[in-house]
């Protein structure tokens, strides 16, 4: 009887906490990848474009995103739209990612932000497959980012599993010092 309860102790405890931070860390490091190779992808597409134009582009759809500072006063506003725009009579859309900085918080921001059917200058490019595109924003920040995800990512994975396999501490038995 005592052979079977070493076999019981020995087998390894898994909770769902440890599930759930090995598919987080698995999740970055992936995230990481993905990031990397599309923000390449992208650049490389853009580099090696023969046309690359400055054209007039009309919202479709727009959402917005404020930041304020301590005193509630709207510091940043960042814009996500998709855009439509025309090229050899041929209509194209794309996602568009934009920011404002607004130095003083008055009236005239209020009524001076993008709406649907406004019209703004983008820069677009001829991909490698004809179509056109709205130029990827290439922040070697973003970049930094993914490449940082990356170990993070790792490092979560190796503790949760490390978490799982290591051995039971205080395996003399219940009792404190003899």
């Amino acid at each position: 009887m005592n052979k079977n309860m070493e076999k019981k102790s020995k087998k390894p405890k898994i909770n769902r906490y440890d599930i759930l931070g090995i598919l987080l860390g698995v999740g970055f490091f992936v995230a990481g990848i993905l990031g990397i190779v599309t923000s390449r992808i992208s650049a490389n597409d853009y580099n090696n474009s023969s046309d690359i134009r400055r054209i007039d582009a009309v919202i479709e759809k727009i959402q917005s995103h404020e930041e304020k500072d301590k005193n509630k006063r709207v510091t940043k506003v960042t814009y996500k739209t998709v855009v439509s725009f025309v090229i050899d009579g041929k209509t194209y859309e794309d996602k568009y990612v934009f920011c404002d900085f607004p130095k003083e918080y008055v009236v005239n921001f209020m009524n001076d932000q993008p709406r649907s059917g406004d019209t703004i200058s983008n820069e677009i490019y001829k991909s490698q497959d004809g179509t056109y595109k709205v130029s990827p924003d290439n922040n070697p920040v973003d970049f930094l980012l993914y490449c940082a995800v990356i170990p993070v990512g790792l490092i979560i994975t190796v503790a949760m599993i490390y978490s799982i396999l290591k051995p039971e501490e205080g395996g003399c038995g219940q009792g404190g010092a003899s």
